[in-house]
């Protein structure tokens, strides 16, 4: 019981900091399939950071493609507060931060975040995704976060 209290306490404050740093978002875009092959394009204005905080769900705006997968840029490869929203919408969210690239989805019923490039995580980055990781999770088992 004191070893879970202490576990629970040391998230929190993982989360706490990691929100307290500002993450910056240069762009985001689209992912599609066009004559066989996977596409990406930047869709000018998309901040999903900025949607997800100030909607109750994503939408994505309407596009000339189909769009497969959503795409950002950003200055933290750690998902932000709100990107389940994205994946709950139906679109995995790739997450680039300097030469890292990542992965937010649904996987087996319970988010999953999966680095495929890059230098391996530092331990505190490590611990920031496995508390996000853990509120998300948290989130979907209790209802809170349910799907678009």
């Amino acid at each position: 019981m004191k070893s879970t209290l202490v576990m629970m306490l040391a998230m929190l404050t993982v989360i706490g900091s990691a929100n307290a740093q500002e993450v910056s978002e240069s762009g985001c875009g689209v992912m599609y399939q066009a004559n066989g092959q996977v596409k990406n394009s930047i869709v000018n204005g998309l901040s999903v950071l900025t949607m997800t905080r100030d909607q109750a769900k994503f939408v994505l705006p309407p596009l000339p493609v189909k769009a497969e997968r959503i795409y950002c840029i950003r200055s933290d490869i750690v998902p932000a507060e709100h990107d389940y929203k994205v994946v709950l919408s139906g679109f995995p969210l790739y997450i680039t931060s300097g030469d890292r690239l990542a992965i937010l989805e649904l996987r087996n019923g319970k988010f999953s975040f999966t680095q495929f490039n890059g230098p391996a995580m530092e331990e505190a980055v490590q611990m920031r995704v496995i508390a996000r990781m853990a509120a998300f999770n948290s989130a979907l088992a209790s209802g809170s976060a349910t799907p678009n």
